[in-house]
């Protein structure tokens, strides 16, 4: 890759322009691929920024290297298991920080650990751009655990049919390409399965194997795949009529389809932490980015699931009504971590306000009262 100039005045908000032999860092990219201040690049039909960068830069997946809960935890698992602390954060700077970990082992350097990560500001660019649009079609859909095949030369895949390459070419020596598996959940899978091998309480390995996430296993098997909705039709949601995508060469006209890079989940707690923290985690998005990625994972929640209560009827001192809780996503409900759950709150009061029947009520640490120890039983009924 060659070094890349700016071209356009565009404030890279402290994105890394760090170029190694099989990534380049997100602040070239935004060079080119940010709003211009007539208001005619990479907006919607309603004059809206809708910068692949932008979008991206407050996201989870911007910020997955530098996620305090995940750090914290992977230094924990390294406490616990002294002898595995290699293995275990190899693999978990494989999705955390792809480019990092990947550049240093296409180039014979081995593993990649937390030590490196600290020091590297292309691991530090977490889930970036060219950690998806590298990602070659071959193998796709069967591999997970964060092994990922990368093409050989110098691309960025891309959904748009022949696309322009002079610009991105002679900038930064990469070539676009069109491929339509950018488009395709696979892309997705490789992260978004984790299959992890189990040890004993000595550290020692087991020979067996837990699916720690199976996200793209879960859509796999559900309806959505089926009917050929993909990852991408909910995470980057299609804009209408199509996008100039960069500002350069100034003859290009909008591309379709062009999804938004949103990448909404359901995590707003770590979203809002990162927020008040960015200084602290050296975070490129200001309050207002983070701002409307919390407010579009909450509207992403409230989406769903569709919730319908049916009143049953009042006998002398008991009240009757029932539930359909329905999953609208293409995946479990919550998906990914295992530890992650949903739960039902129902809040029964008179006319006054004084309680006659809680269910699923918060204590004061957060925790669900009366909740059972190890494995939560289903409840057909509630009483």
């Amino acid at each position: 890759m060659r070094d890349v100039a700016a071209c356009a005045a565009a404030d890279v908000n402290d994105l890394t322009t760090l170029e190694g032999e099989y990534f380049t860092g997100s602040g070239n990219c935004y060079s080119c691929h940010a709003t211009d201040p007539n208001g005619e690049i990479l907006v919607d039909e309603q004059g809206l920024d809708v910068s692949m960068v932008n979008d991206w830069m407050p996201t989870m997946m911007a910020n997955a290297a530098k996620d305090p809960f995940w750090r914290a935890k992977v230094s924990h698992e390294g406490l616990v298991n002294p002898n595995l602390v290699v293995e275990i954060e190899s693999t978990c700077t494989k999705c955390h920080a792809p480019m990092g970990h990947y550049e240093k082992l296409l180039t014979g350097g081995g593993s990649y650990i937390m030590a490196d990560l600290l020091v590297d500001s292309l691991g530090q660019d977490g889930v970036s751009c060219m950690a998806c649009h590298r990602i070659a079609a071959e193998g796709l859909g069967s591999t997970f655990s964060g092994i990922i095949n990368y093409a050989e030369g110098d691309v960025a895949y891309g959904p748009f049919v022949d696309p322009w390459d002079g610009p991105m070419n002679s900038l930064t020596g990469i070539n676009p390409v069109f491929s339509n598996h950018v488009r395709q959940s696979e892309l997705c899978a490789a992260c978004h399965t984790l299959i992890t091998e189990t040890v004993n309480l000595q550290g020692e390995p087991t020979g067996q194997y837990f699916v720690e996430q199976a996200t793209y296993h879960e859509w796999l098997n559900s309806a959505f795949s089926a009917e050929n909705k993909e990852c991408q039709t909910c995470h980057m949601p299609e804009v209408n009529g199509g996008v100039i995508v960069a500002n350069q060469p100034n003859w290009l006209f909008p591309q379709t389809p062009y999804g938004r890079h949103h990448f909404v989940g359901g995590n707003s707690f770590m979203l809002k932490l990162m927020k008040n923290n960015a200084e602290a985690l050296d975070l490129a998005a200001t309050p207002q980015q983070f701002d409307m990625v919390v407010d579009r994972t909450i509207a992403n929640l409230q989406s769903a699931i569709d919730l319908s209560i049916e009143y049953a009827g009042t006998n002398q001192d008991s009240s009757e009504f029932s539930l359909s809780i329905e999953n609208l996503t293409g995946h479990k409900f919550p998906s990914g971590y295992p530890s992650r759950l949903a739960y039902l709150s129902c809040l029964l009061t008179t006319a006054e306000g004084d309680t006659l029947f809680c269910s699923g009520k918060l204590n004061s640490d957060n925790r669900i009262v009366d909740r059972d120890d190890g494995y939560e039983p289903h409840f057909d009924r509630v009483r």
